[in-house]
């Protein structure tokens, strides 16, 4: 058995400082649909709120929390000039508004995994 010892403060900011790497982290992510969106890890605050809105005995409900997850995670679609240009008043409805459901469902089971999720989101479909 290894011996437990607390975390030095060296090793603390180690720890946050490779969380926030992940997080900023940007990676290309091809869309089922074609094209691709440049993503990046969303915050603490933002994957929670997901993952207590998912509700997969309801669609509307799953494909609302991943828009909400896909918006901040796609810095592209939180542009106030493309909320203008498409004439969206909802910044979240710019998800909806350029991809197709598929790539939505896809995208955001994606940006879970990514987060390391993907096991509390199977058990939310069961």
């Amino acid at each position: 058995m290894k011996d437990k010892k607390a975390m030095t403060l060296d090793e603390l900011i180690a720890k946050k400082t490779k969380k926030d790497e992940k997080q900023n982290a940007e990676e290309l992510y091809e869309l089922a649909s074609g094209g691709c969106v440049t993503v990046q890890g969303a915050p603490d605050d933002v994957v929670m709120a997901t993952v207590s809105k998912l509700d997969a005995s309801n669609i509307d409900s799953l494909v609302s929390a991943y828009d909400y997850l896909i918006y901040n995670s796609v810095k592209e679609l939180r542009d106030p000039a493309l909320h203008e240009q498409l004439d969206i008043k909802d910044p979240i409805d710019v998800v909806a508004s350029i991809l197709d459901v598929t790539d939505r469902l896809e995208l955001g089971t994606y940006l879970l995994d990514r987060a390391g999720l993907k096991e509390t989101v199977d058990e939310v479909k069961k």
